[in-house]
C-alpha cells in the first residue's frame, strides 16, 4: 500500500532546494532546469526510464559533476558531509578478503588505513545494527548475498552520519526478502531518524509503497506529487511508452530509453 507517512511535505524541514538547475556532458543537456526541493523525514523516488538524468541529478547534489546552469541552496545548517550516497554498483573486488568489519572500517577516521583483527569498534556496530546486519561483521565480502550487501554499503554510508541519503537502484539484485527487509530498513531511517532519503528505482510497486513523493524524471522535470498522484497508468504510459507499462507484472521492465527526450509536460 502507499505510504501513510502522512506529514505533508511543505511542513517538514527543508534541506536543499534545486534552482532552475540543468547538467550537461559536452553539449548535450543531461538534465534540464529543474527546480526541486528535498525535505527532512521524506522520501522521495526519483523514477523515469533509463538516460533520463536520475543518476546525473544525485551526482550534481553531490558535486561530482558540475552545473551547467542553476544552483544548489543548502538550507537547514545542512553540510556536504551530512549527506551520503550508495551507488548502483560499488566498484570492489568481492575476492579481496574483507570481512564486513574490515570494509565498514575504511569509513571510519580512527580506522581508515589499518583494519581491525578482532571485532568491529563501537560505532561500526552501531551502524550494522541500525541495518539489522550485526550478525554479518565477521562474515566475507564476497559470502554476502544481494540484500546483505546492500545493507552493509548503507551501513556504511551511515557512518557519515548523514541528514541525506542516496540511493541509486538500492533493491538492483536483490530477492524479494531483501526487498522487504530493505524497505523496512529505509522506513524506519525516516520515521524514527528523520532521515531526508532520495531513492532512484525501476520498480514501481516499491516506489508506490514506500515513497511520500514521487518525482517523475526525463531530463526534464515532468512532475512531482504523492504516489497517487503520479502512479497513474495514462500519466506513465506517456513517460515510459504504453507497450512497456505492464501495471500488473511484479517486476516492471522499465529501463529502456524513449525515442524522445522531451516528454509532454503533465501536473
Amino acid at each position: 500500500m502507499p505510504s501513510d507517512h502522512s506529514i505533508a511535505s511543505d511542513l517538514r524541514p527543508a534541506l536543499l532546494k534545486l534552482h532552475n538547475l540543468s547538467v550537461a556532458y559536452g553539449s548535450e543537456l543531461a538534465v534540464q532546469s529543474i527546480n526541486l526541493t528535498l525535505h527532512q523525514g521524506e522520501i522521495l523516488g526519483l523514477i523515469g526510464p533509463n538516460g533520463a538524468g536520475k543518476s546525473t541529478l544525485l551526482k550534481a547534489i553531490l558535486g561530482l559533476v558540475p552545473c551547467h546552469e542553476g544552483r544548489i541552496e543548502w538550507l537547514s545548517s545542512l553540510r556536504k558531509t551530512q549527506v551520503a550516497y550508495v551507488p548502483q554498483r560499488l566498484e570492489i573486488d568481492l575476492n579481496i578478503p574483507f570481512t564486513v568489519a574490515e570494509f565498514l572500517s575504511l569509513n571510519t577516521a580512527q580506522n581508515r588505513w589499518w583494519f581491525p583483527q578482532t571485532k568491529a569498534d563501537t560505532r561500526i556496530c552501531q551502524q550494522l545494527q541500525r541495518v539489522d546486519a550485526l550478525h554479518l561483521s565477521n562474515k566475507a565480502l564476497g559470502h554476502l548475498s544481494g540484500g546483505e550487501f546492500q545493507r552493509v554499503c548503507i551501513a556504511y554510508a551511515l557512518l557519515q552520519s548523514p541528514r541525506l541519503l542516496l540511493l541509486d537502484e538500492p533493491a538492483t539484485g536483490i530477492d524479494h526478502t531483501g526487498a522487504l527487509l530493505l524497505e523496512a530498513l529505509l522506513r524506519k531511517l525516516r520515521d524514527e531518524e528523520g532521515l531526508g532519503i532520495v531513492m532512484i528505482s525501476h520498480d514501481l510497486h516499491l516506489v508506490g509503497d514506500l515513497c511520500d513523493r514521487v518525482c517523475c524524471l526525463n531530463r526534464q522535470l515532468c512532475s512531482v506529487g504523492t504516489p497517487d498522484e503520479i502512479m497513474q497508468e495514462h500519466f506513465l504510459s506517456e513517460i515510459y511508452g504504453r507497450q512497456r507499462l505492464l501495471l500488473s507484472a511484479r517486476h516492471l521492465d522499465l529501463r529502456k530509453p524513449l525515442p524522445s527526450s522531451n516528454p509532454k509536460s503533465v501536473t
